[in-house]
């Protein structure tokens, strides 16, 4: 099995996995042209279009959380990041930012790495996982209470998106790795892509950030009785602020894989609405790329 389709099998994302992953010509050429060509007037769509919407998109598939489901997911990942890593001629001492559950560390270190993992909320952390031995701790990512050079692998799942400061979280993943360490990202859908206000479960339409104002948002959950949206919990990075981030890293960070997903979901509401994108987004591709998975080499 490669590395792409291992990921695909490993870090389930139904909300845009599930969905068309290749961009078709015909559908970009339409979108990018309406958004091209488009004013910036209006800016946001009315309270009907809204209900209209609404009902047109179904609530997307999401990864269930049970116990047998959260347990199965930490040692998919954990899998993935042995065959990113290679063969190892000595365990490996290990660290996940925003780690929530502990189950990926829990793994790791029932297979004989050490696993650390972190998160700024203990809420989440699973008995389960410091019984495998497992060490969780809440802590903020962008100030790691950790030594200089103390990890040989500092991955993130899910979370790059969410970071209040992705560029001091990036500085401290490096400090904390040791010369010819290895740090792996994978998150989304970020701000700008089709579910990038991850409000998907109480509004699964599109791009919804970028159609209505969020007090229409918050009116049309209480109104349906549906969970209140977290405004705050993303960060709002662009696709090229996450790329502008990693060059300015790329003197100690640098890439051994990565890639960009792409996806055609929502495209039809670029080509009917351009003036609502137009008005928030310089750049088409903004709204295309979902997510990142990337694997850089720390040098120091």
């Amino acid at each position: 099995m490669s590395v792409k389709e291992l990921i695909k099998e490993t870090v389930p994302k139904p909300i845009f996995y599930g969905l068309k992953r290749q961009v078709t010509l015909l559908q970009a050429r339409e979108a990018s042209n309406a958004f091209q060509h488009a004013g910036h007037r209006p800016e946001y769509l009315d309270d009907d279009l809204l209900e209209d919407l609404n009902a047109r998109f179904a609530v997307p598939p999401t990864v269930g959380y049970g116990a047998e489901e959260t347990a199965e997911r930490g040692r998919k990942k954990a899998q993935l990041l042995r065959k990113l890593v290679g063969p190892t001629a000595r365990p490996l001492t290990t660290l996940e930012l925003a780690c929530w559950d502990g189950m990926v560390p829990a793994a790791l270190a029932k297979g004989g790495w050490k696993g650390f993992g972190v998160d700024i909320r203990d809420a989440g952390f699973d008995a389960r996982a410091t019984r495998d031995g497992a060490v969780l701790q809440a802590m903020d990512a962008s100030k790691l209470e950790f030594p200089d050079d103390m990890f040989d692998l500092v991955y993130s799942f899910d979370s790059f998106e969410h970071f209040r400061d992705p560029d001091a979280t990036v500085a401290e993943a490096i400090r904390v790795s040791r010369n010819g360490g290895l740090v792996y990202v994978d998150f989304g859908p970020l701000y700008n892509a089709p579910y990038g206000l991850h409000a998907y479960l109480s509004v699964p339409v599109p791009y919804c950030q970028f159609l209505f104002r969020p007090e229409q948002l918050n009116a049309f959950t209480d109104r349906h009785r549906l969970a209140p949206i977290d405004f705050e919990q993303c960060n709002g990075w662009s696709i090229a602020q996450f790329r502008a981030l990693w060059a300015r890293h790329r003197d100690r960070l640098v890439p051994r894989w990565y890639f960009e997903n792409y996806t055609s979901n929502g495209l039809e509401l670029v080509a009917t609405y351009p003036t609502c994108f137009r008005s928030k987004v310089d750049r088409f591709e903004e709204l295309l790329v979902t997510s990142v998975h990337a694997l850089f080499q720390v040098r120091k």
